[in-house]
């Protein structure tokens, strides 16, 4: 167990270390991507920096995808309640300092994840303001189609009150909605 522990610590301090490289750092770095540097007689192309923007978000998507499972593996490796019942002082101190670098690393996460959905969010906005009463912009964060079907059964989601909850929703709290195919995503947890 403690052989666990310790690699899920080193996990998530790694994680750690990636995310608060610097701005630039982030998708050279961190990802892992070798950017080749454009010369300096010549800029890249509007065509080229979209690609590169693109396979550096994808990128970004990919490690946040590991991000997560690295972050549930720590959080399933801390004691159970039951088990810290007879721990020492030392051992308190320890649970503590995994705990609070577990929430900075969720916080990280979060940060890093709303930096690589700002694409999607504009994209859901737009659908909103358009198609809101259908529901069509939750099909941006990866709801499932039977969301469309609540909409329409429910009048554009109770008389037009969810889309208006959803664009709060959606600027304030993105991430609420990825992979959410309640149709009351926003008034419970996921």
């Amino acid at each position: 167990m403690k052989k666990s522990l310790l690699l899920s610590l080193v996990i998530l301090f790694s994680g750690l270390c990636i995310a608060e490289s610097n701005a630039k750092g982030i998708f050279g770095d961190a990802v892992g991507i070798d950017v080749p540097a454009p010369k300096k007689e010549r800029k890249l192309s509007r065509k080229e920096r979209k690609a590169l923007k693109k396979q550096k978000l994808k990128a970004l998507r990919e490690k946040l995808v590991e991000f997560k499972k690295q972050i549930k593996t720590a959080e399933a490796s801390l004691p159970t309640r039951a088990e810290r019942k007879g721990f020492t002082k030392a051992q308190k101190k320890q649970y503590r300092a995994k705990k609070r670098a577990l929430r900075k690393a969720k916080r990280t996460y979060g940060a890093l994840k709303a930096y690589a959905t700002t694409g999607t969010k504009v994209l859901a906005v737009v659908l909103w303001i358009f198609l809101g009463g259908l529901g069509i912009h939750r099909l941006a964060f990866g709801a499932s189609p039977i969301v469309i079907l609540g909409y329409f059964f429910t009048f554009g989601g109770i008389f037009g009150l969810l889309p208006l909850i959803d664009i709060f929703y959606m600027l304030i709290k993105p991430g609420h909605y990825e992979d959410n195919s309640k149709l009351f995503a926003a008034f419970g947890a996921k």
